[in-house]
């Protein structure tokens, strides 16, 4: 038999709400996010161009982005329970994301420590450089 393994979107999945959106239109505006948005989904670029155009331009620290993400994450009800039932029947439990370790590590602190503990997380990488934000996928 293999192994089980429970992998999860975070956001708008493991959150109530797309924290990524959230942040990107706190800082470049919903017209701005909306266009780049709406020209994804028309298909005129891959997923990849789309965070670029919504993040690369923010321009804030990895603290401030961080108190956006703990100020703004609500987790979906019974998120901690789907944790807590993994851990406890040895179930491997990967949060899989498309958007940004810069802003899910804090909002994932605000759980509980001992279901955050051992977490696997894979999302893409933003590191704050001057006037931006540098994206490694």
């Amino acid at each position: 038999m293999r192994p089980l393994a429970v992998v999860c979107d975070f956001d708008g999945t493991a959150t109530v709400d797309d924290l990524a959106d959230a942040l990107s239109i706190a800082h470049l505006g919903r017209a701005r996010w909306a266009a780049a948005n709406d020209a994804f989904q028309a298909g005129a670029f891959p997923f990849e161009e789309l965070l670029r155009r919504i993040f690369e331009p923010i321009a804030a620290s990895r603290e401030e982005i961080a108190a956006f993400a703990r100020a703004h994450a609500r987790f979906r009800p019974g998120f901690e329970r789907l944790l807590a039932a993994c851990r406890a029947r040895g179930v491997r439990f990967v949060l899989a994301s498309g958007g940004l370790d810069v802003y899910l590590e804090p909002a994932l602190a605000l759980l509980p420590p001992a279901l955050v503990e051992g977490l696997e997380v894979r999302a893409n990488h933003a590191e704050p450089v001057p006037g931006g934000l540098a994206l490694s996928f």
